[in-house]
């Protein structure tokens, strides 16, 4: 059953990226499923849910392991991508919000929230996933640490062109209309939300690799500098020409490693 989403949610800030989010964005560490399946007690999980899910990078890892995956997302836009890539028997994917899963009570064994729960109402989504967990259930809100560590430049330039953006949205009055959670946040609430008899936190570690141009196409999705720039705001004006011109000095035509850092807040039901 799918939940019709509410009109106000946040999923809108990604409409029209979904292609490039697919592309670009890193894969989930193929770490965190024997490791959230230890927790929880099963070494196959009868049922998984991804709260948030997007295209699906983040569901469809689960497919070959559990029984059965079931991927929620706000966007109509993102659940398209997702079923475009096509999925095995096992995994579905719904429209609805991480707060309104209309999933039975007690019936999943391990949650994730890849990248996305900063975007979630936290009280109303902790009691939800605490309400579909079965008991020793594991959640896990995991976060990328953006950018990848490729070479000191490159991150200097992305960081200043996070600042231009968060500027730039703030002058035209878009920082406010999608709020947002903090992630310093997420281990604190999912203590104090009366869900889990455990929580903790760890890092995991992923590679991968990439020219100039792909990183381009990875900055381009973790912001919404497309949209300022339809609004005729400069690409100097974004950094984007300074992020560029790093790429291209420290990385160039070249393929390089890219390491990714994964931090997970993991709750116990």
């Amino acid at each position: 059953m799918s939940i019709a989403p509410n009109p106000c949610s946040n999923a809108s800030r990604f409409d029209g990226m979904a292609a490039e989010y697919d592309r670009y964005r890193p894969r989930t560490p193929e770490a965190l499923l024997p490791l959230l399946c230890r927790y929880a007690g099963c070494e196959r999980p009868a049922r998984v849910v991804d709260l948030g899910c997007g295209t699906g990078i983040s569901t469809r890892i689960w497919a070959a392991l559990a029984g059965e995956v079931i991927g929620i997302d706000a966007s109509r836009d993102m659940l398209d991508q997702a079923e475009a890539r096509g999925a095995p028997g096992n995994l579905q994917y719904r429209l609805g919000e991480a707060a309104r899963t209309g999933l039975p009570a007690a019936s999943v064994d391990v949650v994730v929230a890849v990248q996305s729960f900063h975007w979630m109402e936290p009280r109303a989504t902790l009691a939800e996933v605490g309400r579909i967990l079965r008991p020793d259930g594991v959640f896990a809100a995991v976060d990328t640490r953006f950018p990848p560590a490729i070479h000191w430049e490159v991150d200097v330039a992305f960081d200043r062109h996070l600042l231009a953006v968060e500027s730039a949205e703030a002058e035209l009055g878009l920082a406010l209309d999608t709020p947002r959670w903090s992630k310093e946040g997420h281990l604190d609430r999912m203590a104090r939300s009366g869900a889990f008899r455990f929580v903790r936190e760890l890092e995991l570690h992923g590679m991968e690799s990439g020219d100039a141009a792909r990183f381009l196409g990875f900055a381009r999705t973790a912001t919404r500098v497309d949209a300022l720039l339809a609004r005729g705001l400069s690409e100097a004006r974004l950094g984007l020409d300074d992020l560029r011109e790093a790429a291209a000095r420290a990385i160039g035509g070249r393929t390089v490693d890219w390491h990714f850092g994964f931090r997970v807040r993991m709750g116990v039901r």
